[in-house]
């Protein structure tokens, strides 16, 4: 696990900007905070150097990048720095004061992170689902279409299955991941599962709750039996859901019952937004360059990870240069080409939480 305290030179995304300033005891109820954020893949930059007094005034420019970078804030006060208070009813304890300071102290340091945590995970999963349109051109409506199929809402305590099945770049590990971020709140457990090994611990484990398994596994025939038996005898809690991306739907024909989602490549419309967007920088076309795109659009064919891909490598390019830059790109055997796409599309930072 890679450490953000005063700040880092990780490629890592960083989710909580963790801000604090005072005594020993806040500085330990912090390290504490800190360190659960961590152990819940929440990557936090922690400002805990002492600040110069000018310092007070323009901030380091490390600090300013992880502020800019960081989906949320949490600053952290000590008990000497009372804001917003009747300095009445600080020295007497009385009001509101009494009433925020007796609940305080009922609960645990503990039990104070705990909340914090699940309030942070629930503001990242408010922002994945709020910017899932801007990111992902088209992704909005196929995350709806296999929340549709999981029917979370229903009270059944059968266990269901959905597959996501697809070619190569068209977009289902990204589909899985953003359906993790956006519904595991609503399970007693969740795993994202990249290998059969993985699987094997996490049913091993016999919790029996409501639990949420999406399986982004390129070996996942290997532990098919396995996966069957958890099934049928309900290793898992009822009511809980078994996500599984491939691009062979010949597996699902061993299960009983399985509702299967075929990601379908982008429209033509949808194929041009996301292209302008990363060659261009913009939303639309660009005048002068209608016959490169047509034929870059054409070659892409819709998937994703390849206009992205694409859109990038021909930023900033006239138009004289593209068809040289295509015959470049084009160079690249298919095989490899997929391996330099699905880098490219990790590198973007699309990680689960």
């Amino acid at each position: 696990m890679e450490s953000f305290i005063g700040g880092s030179s990780s490629s890592r995304a960083i989710h909580v900007y963790l801000s604090f300033k005072g005594d020993d005891e806040t500085c330990r109820f912090t390290d504490m905070l800190w360190a659960s954020l961590e152990s819940n893949d929440l990557n936090a930059f922690w400002d805990d150097k002492k600040l110069d007094p000018c310092d007070s005034i323009f901030l380091p420019r490390s600090f300013l990048k992880a502020i800019q970078q960081s989906n949320i804030s949490i600053v952290v006060f000590s008990k000497t720095m009372l804001l917003l208070y009747d300095p009445s009813e600080v020295q007497n304890q009385s009001n509101s004061f009494e009433t925020t300071f007796d609940e305080h102290e009922k609960r645990p340091g503990q039990q104070v992170i705990d909340d914090i945590i699940i309030a942070v995970k629930r503001k990242m999963r408010e922002l994945v689902c709020t910017n899932i349109d801007e990111d992902l051109v088209g992704m909005q409506s196929r995350v709806k279409e296999v929340e549709e199929l999981l029917d979370l809402g229903n009270s059944s305590d059968e266990i269901q299955v959905v597959g996501i099945c697809g070619m190569g770049g068209v977009g289902k590990t990204i589909l899985a991941r953003i359906l993790y971020d956006r519904v595991s709140h609503h399970f007693d457990a969740s795993y994202f599962v990249l290998n059969g090994f993985e699987f094997y611990m996490t049913t091993g484990l016999k919790h029996h709750k409501r639990t949420l398994i999406v399986l982004d596994c390129s070996d996942t025939f290997k532990i098919l039996g396995q996966l069957l038996y958890t099934i049928k005898y309900k290793q898992l809690g009822g009511g809980s859901r078994i996500i599984i991306t491939t691009r062979d739907e010949e597996m699902f024909r061993k299960f009983e019952k399985c509702d299967i989602y075929r990601v379908k490549p982008l429209t033509r419309d949808e194929a041009l937004q996301l292209f302008c967007r990363k060659a261009f920088k913009c939303e639309c076309s660009v005048r002068g360059y209608e016959e490169q795109i047509d034929s870059v659009l054409k070659y892409a064919n819709g998937l994703p990870l390849a206009i992205v891909e694409l859109g990038s490598f021909l930023y900033n390019r006239r138009p004289s240069e593209w068809s040289n830059a295509m015959v470049e790109f084009k160079r690249v055997s298919n095989s490899d080409v997929m391996k330099v796409l699905q880098k490219r599309f990790d590198e973007l930072g699309f990680n689960c939480m």
